[in-house]
């Protein structure tokens, strides 16, 4: 049988730069036209460029004919900020409003299947999520269950915990923590920081790939909601403990560097996994891979 053709929005992001590796078969990367790409491991994927109207989408989603579309394209920021409220709501829904629309004109609505990554942001409360950003996620996983009862499209929401990687550009704690520890600086935190939900971007990649596969085999309208959870919670002084095994240093750690946030996550939301999916890569392995990636860089 012949592999499915993937497509994969958000290019320039750090989760799709890990999951262009992971996929088999025909695979196509969507980015805006300025997206920088330099980041991309070497692959045989092959680029598209769109100022995302539905006119330019349409093109591509009907020259590619993909049987996934994994949309992972967004702006993050973790304070609001109102000079920055439009990005997110275009980015975040509009853009994939767009894909959408796109999808059910080209004819291809029902035949391909739609994942979607969320953020455990969006579980703040029953009504209300952390932040703007995750409030737009919470909107677009609405419009999306929109697309399935209307027009059939089977889809799959793989919400995200803390994701952490080689090569990840982002300043995750993970990341700053293991370069703190390799150049010896101070890692500085909150005075009281939460555990974390530590997930490995590829462990991640996987559980969007294992979504794709259970909503292919469904019929018109799946619709369901999934976690990429590592199943444990981990506090700063496991991470350090993690970190300075890895690297053989001594982490110096400033806690109270930054105030205490209004809101923040005091409880995380247990979702299944997708079926058939586990997370393969321990912590330790995880930091290890992490730290072998970073000592060439610093």
């Amino acid at each position: 049988m012949k592999p499915p053709t993937s497509l994969i929005t958000g290019g320039s992001g750090y989760l799709a730069s890990r999951l262009v590796s992971l996929i088999d078969g025909d695979v196509h990367v969507l980015a805006g036209t300025s997206s920088d790409l330099s980041h991309l491991p070497p692959t045989s994927a092959t680029i598209h460029r769109a100022d995302g109207s539905v006119d330019a989408l349409i093109e591509i989603i009907e020259a590619v004919k993909p049987d996934r579309i994994f949309h992972l394209a967004t702006h993050y920021l973790r304070h609001d900020d109102p000079a920055r409220a439009h990005a997110m709501v275009e980015a975040n829904i509009a853009f994939g409003t767009n894909v959408l629309s796109a999808l059910v004109t080209s004819g291809l609505g029902m035949s391909c299947v739609f994942v979607f990554a969320g953020t455990y942001f969006e579980y703040y409360s029953e009504r209300a999520a952390l932040n703007l950003y995750a409030a737009t996620k919470r909107a677009f996983d609405t419009i999306v269950g929109y697309f399935s009862d209307a027009y059939g499209l089977r889809a799959a929401k793989v919400v995200m915990y803390d994701i952490y990687g080689p090569k990840d550009p982002r300043s995750k704690l993970v990341g700053v923590a293991v370069r703190s520890a390799l150049e010896g600086s101070t890692l500085r935190v909150l005075a009281e920081p939460p555990d974390l939900d530590l997930v490995y971007a590829d462990d991640a990649g996987r559980a969007l790939i294992a979504a794709a596969e259970t909503a292919g085999e469904a019929g018109p309208g799946f619709s369901e909601v999934y976690a990429a959870s590592s199943g444990r919670l981990t506090s700063l002084d496991s991470l350090v403990e993690a970190v300075g095994s890895a690297t053989h240093a001594d982490l110096m750690i400033d806690r109270g560097a930054f105030p205490a946030p209004d809101r923040f996550m005091s409880d995380y939301i247990r979702l299944p996994p997708p079926p058939g999916w586990v997370p393969v890569v321990t912590l330790e392995d995880g930091i290890a891979a992490t730290v072998e990636e970073m000592r060439n860089e610093v």
